[in-house]
């Protein structure tokens, strides 16, 4: 996993030397820049979560400006992956886990006169897919001597779920050289997971971050990324 890790940061960070090199060749964009001095509120922004990526997956954050001053459209899809190197975060040990989300909302900038000063309000909704593969002591029964017994052996198992919830969250952004940003956001949030038999998930759900936990969450974070428009 550490190494898909690396891949997929070199991966950004080739996505974000590209834009940067198409920026330097549009002198409108390089002008707009280097006399205001400002992002504003109208532009694109893209990141990611580097401690998602290290726990999950990759989630891609798209924020697209609305019409109405200061509003945005947050869209998030999400690839999962994890062979269960980080032990730390799990209760139960899985051999691979693979699946997809996507998250989407609405972000509104307190004070959008003052864009990059602005603390922002968010709320959202999810839904994730996953799937496990996985051991697990399966019984099995035989007959000896006329005498039926039970042994428990390791077996082979895949389990797939799906996760639904909403977070709502305070953030705030910060820019450098009007282009690069950090987001750091705070809030809290609710998960709850359904097995493909549609019955409450109970498997690998010790801790919030757990991929089949249920209940209310804290969900905190910071993001890294570009300003593309």
């Amino acid at each position: 996993m550490l190494m898909n890790h690396r891949l997929i940061m070199l991966t950004f960070l080739l996505v974000v030397s590209t834009i940067i090199q198409a920026q330097d060749v549009n002198p409108y964009r390089i002008n707009s820049y280097k006399i205001d001095s400002k992002v504003e509120s109208w532009s694109k922004v893209f990141t990611i979560e580097p401690a998602f990526t290290f726990i999950h997956g990759l989630k891609l954050n798209f924020d697209i400006p609305l019409k109405s001053e200061g509003h945005y459209l947050i869209a998030q899809p999400i690839l999962f992956y994890n062979n269960n190197d980080n032990v730390l975060f799990e209760s139960r040990h899985y051999e691979s886990m693979q699946g997809f989300g996507l998250q989407a909302g609405h972000r509104i900038y307190l004070q959008p006169q003052r864009f990059l000063n602005s603390t922002y309000f968010q709320y959202n909704a999810l839904v994730h897919r996953f799937k496990t593969n996985h051991d697990e002591l399966n019984p099995i029964e035989f007959v000896e001597d006329g005498v039926t017994y039970s042994r428990f052996e390791q077996s082979k198992f895949s389990k797939t779920f799906t996760k639904t919830g909403f977070d709502v969250l305070f953030g705030k952004q910060f820019f450098m050289d009007d282009l690069f940003l950090f987001d750091l956001f705070l809030g809290v949030g609710f998960r709850y997971t359904l097995d493909d038999k549609f019955n409450q998930f109970t498997d690998f759900s010790d801790y919030g971050i757990s991929i089949g936990y249920s209940g209310i969450i804290l969900n905190g974070g910071i993001r890294i990324g570009i300003v593309i428009d």
